[in-house]
């Protein structure tokens, strides 16, 4: 009887599973679940060799989801693929869309704005695909740069526009459709509302502050239209808090005797840094790189 035990005892241990790492499909094409598993290890295998990183994986995914400006008050939601989640980022809802969809803000709620904003002129509005329903695909809705939502659980950031003067939603085109994406303004010399600096000649490094017209925490680069007044102007650009002591430069008179031309600029909270030698120079923002 004790051979037995002893048997059944070391047939036990063999047919556990020592947890490998972490990792789909245990880091090796390893199957999550074997025909050898026990009972007990199926739960702790699945979730270790599959959701785990199945879920580290698409937590971040998004396709399509671009943006559009229908009218003055309404933006179009592409039809795409999209993973939200709820603020803590611990719950994952997958959704997709086969058709657009669209966000007022002369609506309050669910396809309209959030009840914890309200519509003000020359602001930053985020759009949001949300996963609130029990269904298969996502709604949207708007909120203020910088506000926590109130209306919604499960969201995922989409995209922002700029609300203008007359607290219309002003023209742009956006670019991309996965995680990076660039937001370009149309007609920014319509009016003054894009332009960060007027005739600026400032001989040291000094800040230029686009954070009123880009989502400062989500922005990687800023592309600036850049005018001089003088040909052999100079411009030195670099990320705020930079110790580069001339950054990077642009001479517009290399660029076959123009001047204006459109610069990529890194910042950091929608900052960044110039100095000029030579003449003035004024910027407009043109648009921006962003993370989503």
């Amino acid at each position: 009887m004790k051979k037995i035990l002893v048997a059944l005892t070391l047939v036990c241990m063999l047919s556990s599973q020592c947890f490998a790492i972490n990792d789909w499909k245990q880091g090796l094409n390893t199957d999550a679940i074997q025909g050898t598993d026990v009972g007990a290890d199926i739960d702790a295998n699945l979730k270790n060799y599959a959701v785990d990183p199945l879920d580290r994986m698409l937590s971040g995914y998004i396709h399509g989801c671009t943006l559009t400006r229908t009218d003055a008050a309404t933006i179009t939601i592409s039809a795409g693929e999209v993973c939200c989640s709820n603020g803590a980022g611990t719950i994952k809802r997958m959704r997709k869309n086969t058709a657009t969809t669209t966000a007022s803000m002369g609506a309050v709620g669910v396809g309209g704005i959030d009840s914890g904003s309200a519509e003000a002129a020359t602001t930053i509005y985020d759009v949001y695909a949300v996963a609130d329903a029990n269904a298969t695909t996502f709604t949207a809705i708007i909120a203020k740069h910088g506000t926590a939502l109130s209306d919604v659980t499960y969201y995922r950031y989409l995209g922002s526009f700029f609300n203008n003067a007359a607290q219309d939603i002003d023209d742009f085109t956006f670019i991309g459709n996965g995680s990076s994406c660039k937001i370009y303004f149309d007609n920014i010399f319509s009016n003054n509302e894009y332009r960060v600096l007027n005739a600026g000649g400032a001989v040291a490094f000094t800040n230029v502050d686009c954070s009123g017209l880009v989502p400062s925490d989500i922005t990687d680069s800023v592309d600036i239209q850049v005018q001089v007044s003088a040909l052999t102007a100079m411009v030195y650009f670099r990320k705020d808090g930079s110790s580069a002591t001339n950054g990077f430069a642009i001479s517009l008179y290399a660029l076959s005797n123009v001047d204006c031309a459109v610069i990529s600029v890194p910042v950091s909270s929608g900052i960044f840094e110039y100095k000029l030698v030579a003449g003035t120079v004024s910027m407009w923002v043109k648009g921006y790189t962003f993370s989503r």
